[in-house]
């Protein structure tokens, strides 16, 4: 009968699958320098490259698991996703091709937006994992699943909170229609008023408490922006939560700026303990332009442009 021979490499998924709830067990077959064998919790063969082949040792054990999404037990079905857990500890979300703009009182589907939504924000925490810069960029992003019912998005399940974390370059969006008259007012220090589309020397972060698109009446609501002192009633640590925003708003501005993209502003979801950023990372929640194009392009949001 074949051993299995054990090594670092192996060792360590199986501890990093054990801690996410997930039981597989090394093949009985011979270590190969390039490759490990497993057998997943139903017992189709695993192999997992070690040689770089673009994807995480979680994300390949992933890649080759056989389930049926729909019969997973349901987490939360929202106006944008269905997630559902493959174990207690990892949660398989399916983005829907809803897209929705508040400002311009605009709500579809539009299909294919649904992958887009989610091969972006896969290879947005593949790259952030990969290239983090000087900067530590956790996320709760495990990996990207093929399935029959589409790409998911798999990642550990976090401590949710009812916040949405907002970070702005530029003064433009919602502030430009909640603060009226700053023109009128000059800025800290002495500084000039300001105006439409002016740039932030620093990433602005702030908190909105998360909103239905419609109340028990069918009145359309808004998010609504929250103070830091207010924001930290439900998250443990605001101050680390803004500096994490402002971390990965400014290594994204910078992939963006690579291939003459500009990040004017950007929505991320942060867990309650202020700890790692969860959800999705995709056009749907992000304001971009050219380097070279008008103010008036990047009024309208992406997810706006996408509606007929």
């Amino acid at each position: 009968m074949a051993t299995v021979v054990r090594c670092a490499a192996l060792d360590y998924l199986l501890d990093s699958c054990d801690d996410l709830g997930l039981h597989v067990s090394p093949s009985a077959v011979a270590r190969s320098d390039e490759r490990l064998s497993l057998q997943g919790p139903s017992g189709e063969p695993l192999s997992i490259d070690l040689q770089g082949s673009g994807f995480s040792m979680i994300e390949q054990v992933l890649r080759g698991l056989r389930f049926d999404f729909g019969e997973l037990p349901l987490l939360v079905k929202g106006e944008s996703k269905e997630i559902r857990l493959l174990t207690p500890r990892i949660a398989l979300a399916r983005l829907l091709p809803t897209v929705y703009s508040f400002t311009f009182n605009r709500y579809g589907e539009v299909p294919g937006t649904d992958e887009v939504r989610t091969r972006f924000s896969a290879e947005i925490f593949r790259s952030m994992s990969r290239e983090p810069a000087a900067m530590h960029l956790a996320s709760a992003f495990l990996g990207l699943v093929e399935s029959s019912v589409g790409p998911l998005l798999a990642e550990e399940v976090v401590e949710t909170c009812n916040l949405e974390v907002r970070v702005k370059r530029f003064h433009i969006g919602s502030p430009v229609h909640r603060y009226r008259f700053v023109d009128q007012h000059c800025t800290a220090f002495g500084g000039s008023p300001l105006q439409r589309w002016d740039r932030f020397g620093e990433p602005v972060v702030c908190f909105d408490w998360r909103h239905p698109l419609q109340d028990e009446n069918g009145q359309r609501l808004a998010d609504e922006p929250l103070s830091d002192d207010y924001a930290a009633i439900w998250i443990d640590d605001v101050s680390k939560a803004k500096t994490l925003a402002s971390r990965a708003f400014e290594w994204i501005e910078r992939r963006f700026s690579r291939v003459g993209l500009q990040l004017v502003d950007i929505c991320f979801f942060i867990d309650r303990t202020a700890s790692v950023i969860y959800g999705e990372i995709s056009p749907d929640c992000m304001r971009v332009r050219s380097r070279g194009s008008a103010d008036a392009e990047a009024d309208r949001s992406v997810a706006l442009m996408w509606l007929p």
